[in-house]
């Protein structure tokens, strides 16, 4: 077994083609314009905390979950408490659940997670019930102009060749590239690829502001977190080595995941691939179960996202254990960005209910 279970994108593609050159300068003008109307200030909402959001300019990932991550464990190094406020992906759809939300509560224990689709509504809740912060971690915020930031990291993955990509719906640009210029600090995610890495920073380096640090990131997997329903337990990534796998992702950029799966020399005798935040439903996991028990998998490998969703579906991998990377972050250099993201949070203390 193995294959996408979203259905061909051959229609999208055509339609893409067909109405993306006649559709994107459309798309353009109103981006211009909005964009315009929040550098005026029109329309942005402030909250009592310093905001520092972490975006990008694509649909699409570029590994904003574990920057996230990894901003938050440095500052929570350096004394800072961060909260962490998102839309929540559909968790409207899902009672309430999201999928990123729910791994980041498994990953940073203790850091709140705020979900709600109005950030700035969920910060003012957040506050008002008594909690506090040094400062709010937005996740995909750099389009949310209506809730003022201190401070905007844009994401760009080495891989999707975003310079000379198209607006949407041609390509996958949310806005123009020379958007960079309200960033504060730019990552270039996804480094491992040095071509890529490279081609992205000759030509986003023009665009960025003086003094704006342009940083690189690397994508590793430091260990394997193995459940089996009774337990779980960390293995050395090489644990998979020469072991039959069936593999499950839902994730923007499944063939990232698969090809680092391949690379630790395991043998991928079945697999799924969803769309980005696409539900992991009982027919799902049950189809792939049976074809690993069919094919003599040893164990299903998946993404900490997707495993967050499998609590909706447990019996389908009664037997079978199931393990999901650690995924570690390499950035640098990251100090001339940790002070920026310091310098944002004002050196306050935390801050509780508006007054």
């Amino acid at each position: 077994m193995s294959g996408r279970s979203d259905g061909s994108k051959r229609p999208y593609d055509l339609l893409r083609r067909i109405i993306g050159p006649l559709a994107a300068p459309v798309y353009g003008a109103v981006v211009a314009r909005r964009n315009r109307r929040f550098d005026r200030g029109v329309g942005v909402k402030r909250v009592p905390v310093p905001v520092v959001s972490v975006g990008n300019l694509t649909v699409g990932g570029t590994g904003k979950t574990p920057f996230v991550m990894w901003l938050c464990r440095n500052l929570i190094a350096r004394g800072v408490k961060p909260a962490i406020a998102m839309r929540g992906y559909k968790a409207e759809r899902s009672g309430g659940r999201s999928d990123e939300a729910e791994e980041y509560r498994a990953a940073l224990q203790g850091v709140p997670v705020i979900v709600n689709p109005d950030r700035h509504a969920g910060i003012a809740a957040f506050l008002a019930d008594g909690n506090t912060a040094h400062v709010v971690v937005l996740d995909d915020g750099f389009q949310h102009r209506q809730l003022h930031r201190d401070l905007d990291i844009v994401l760009i993955d080495a891989r999707a060749g975003t310079p000379d990509d198209r607006l949407l719906p041609w390509g996958d640009l949310r806005e123009p590239v020379a958007g960079l210029k309200r960033a504060g600090a730019v990552v270039i995610t996804h480094a491992d690829d040095a071509v890529g890495a490279d081609r992205t920073q000759h030509a986003v380096t023009p665009l960025l502001g003086p003094g704006v640090p342009l940083l690189r990131a690397e994508h590793r997997w430091s260990g394997m977190s193995v459940t089996d329903g009774a337990s779980e337990t960390t293995w050395r990534v090489e644990w998979l080595k020469g072991k039959r796998v069936a593999a499950l992702c839902g994730v923007a950029r499944p063939e990232s995941f698969l090809k680092m799966l391949r690379a630790t020399g395991c043998d991928i005798v079945a697999s799924v691939q969803l769309r980005d935040h696409q539900p992991v439903d009982a027919a799902t996991a049950g189809s792939l179960a049976t074809a690993a028990k069919r094919e003599r998998a040893q164990i299903v490998v998946t993404t900490a996202k997707d495993f967050a969703r499998m609590g909706q579906v447990p019996g389908a991998w009664k037997g079978l254990a199931v393990a999901r990377p650690r995924l570690e972050l390499v950035v640098a250099p990251s100090e001339p960005l940790i002070e920026r993201v310091l310098a944002a949070s004002g050196g306050v203390g935390p801050v509780g209910p508006a007054r």
